[in-house]
């Protein structure tokens, strides 16, 4: 458990569910913070929401962030059989924000793979939250839990903070 510094890099990153069902995908926003290779998860969002509402969640996480870190990137997974028109209005409604989306490269256990060998090598902290629980167990079932978008959210999240500073759109 720590606190990430003030000046760390932060970044936000979206795996969208689409629907308020108990059996659907949760939507999972992962804010994640970088300094001197320490990695901080310092928030989870988390849930089962409508559309609407999910949207909403997304446009008041982001100002949240705005107002307790400064501008910081957004970024939202593409999912394969979303309709590209989900993600147009996201980024419409996040007018205003730095928004970023990518398409979902590799299985899910690949994409985490990197996350996992950095919290292996004791370099990611988890800030204190009522959302551990949740976020641990699901961490600790994966890849054979019955979710894994906290799972997916963090590993975006770190692939972001991670890259070398020449590749990333900050």
């Amino acid at each position: 458990m720590g606190v990430a510094p003030v000046e760390a890099r932060r970044v936000r990153y979206w795996d969208l569910g689409g629907s308020d069902s108990t059996k659907a995908d949760y939507s999972v926003g992962c804010l994640m913070a970088e300094h001197a290779g320490v990695y901080y998860i310092e928030d989870v969002q988390r849930g089962q929401w409508s559309p609407s509402d999910r949207n909403q969640k997304i446009k008041d996480t982001a100002k949240s962030d705005l107002e307790k870190h400064g501008v910081m990137p957004t970024w939202i997974e593409k999912v394969p059989g979303l309709a590209v028109e989900v993600i147009d209005n996201i980024i419409k409604i996040l007018a205003g924000f730095k928004v970023h989306t990518e398409m979902a490269k590799n299985d899910k256990t690949t994409r985490a793979d990197p996350l996992s060998s950095q919290c292996e090598g004791k370099n990611v902290r988890i800030v204190k939250a009522p959302w551990n629980v949740s976020f641990r167990n699901e961490l600790t079932a994966f890849p054979h839990g019955a979710n894994d978008d906290q799972v997916d959210a963090a590993s975006g999240a770190f692939s972001k903070l991670a890259r070398p500073r020449e590749l990333q759109m900050y």
